[in-house]
């Protein structure tokens, strides 16, 4: 099993004057908007990518941190520990070119195969990436359903 996570925002700005009961909503992305941010987990076989199931959901909503000036504050991983690998992928179709993939990791990587198993995980990810497009914008359409 593999678990993937991760996180996108639901504006609702368009909807804030028909909204009347706001509990649970709060600050969207750019801190003015409302909204909330929506955390699935996933769970997928790693040698085909089948989905397998939901493992978790949580969503969070509220004021994020602000600096001295009133910037919003930026959280950054301490990467002290990551391996970078670089890898491109072969051509797709005529005339297109592979994406290059800089990714991060923790995990040991010592050999060629180690950096393609975690290549492989990672394009694994974009399935949840499908899973909240489908979420947003194409099938449910949240942001923009009354």
């Amino acid at each position: 099993m593999l678990p993937i996570q991760d996180t996108t925002e639901l504006n609702l700005e368009s909807h804030r004057k028909r909204i009347t009961d706001r509990e649970g909503l709060g600050e969207a992305g750019n801190g003015t908007d409302l909204g909330f941010f929506c955390h699935p987990a996933i769970v997928v076989n790693p040698r085909d990518g089948g989905l397998m199931g939901a493992a978790d959901i949580y969503l969070t909503a509220g004021e994020r941190e602000k600096d001295e000036n009133g910037e919003f504050k930026k959280k950054y991983k301490n990467r002290s520990r990551e391996v970078g690998i670089e890898e491109k992928e072969e051509t797709i179709a005529a005339g297109e070119d592979g994406i290059e993939w800089r990714l991060y990791t923790s995990h040991d990587v010592k050999t060629r195969e180690d950096a393609e198993k975690i290549t492989g995980y990672y394009r694994k990810r974009w399935i949840i990436k499908d899973v909240l497009r489908t979420l947003k914008t194409e099938g449910i359409n949240y942001e923009e359903s009354e």
